[in-house]
C-alpha cells in the first residue's frame, strides 16, 4: 500500500491546531486517525480527562462512521474498483493476458 506517515502527521497536527476553536472538526480528524489505532489510543482518553466532550463525541462518531463504511461498503467499493473480467484480454499487453 505504501507509507502513510504524512497523512498521519497531517491528521494529528490538524487535530492539535483545531482543538481549541473547532472541537468537532478536531474530533473528526482524530477519528480519521483510527486507520492506525496505536497512534490514537490515548488521545480520546486525554479528551475525556480534560473534559472536552464535544471533541470526544466527534471522535467516537467519526470512528463509528468509518467502521460502518468498512464493514458494509467495502465489498461494494472493491467490486466497483476491480477491472472487468475481460479487461486483460482486451488490453493487448503481454503480461496482462495476451501473448
Amino acid at each position: 500500500m505504501g507509507q502513510n506517515a504524512f497523512l498521519n502527521a497531517a491528521l494529528l497536527s490538524g487535530f492539535t491546531l483545531l482543538l481549541q476553536h473547532r472541537p468537532l472538526r478536531a474530533g473528526a480528524l482524530l477519528g480519521a486517525l483510527c486507520i492506525k489505532p496505536h497512534l490514537a489510543i490515548l488521545a480520546p482518553v486525554a479528551l475525556i480527562v480534560s473534559r472536552r466532550w464535544r471533541a470526544a463525541a466527534s471522535t467516537v462518531t467519526a470512528v463509528l462512521s468509518l467502521a460502518s463504511f468498512v464493514l458494509y461498503q467495502r465489498p461494494k467499493v472493491l467490486t466497483y474498483a476491480a477491472p472487468p473480467p475481460s479487461w486483460p484480454a482486451k488490453a493487448g499487453h503481454p503480461r496482462l493476458g495476451m501473448p
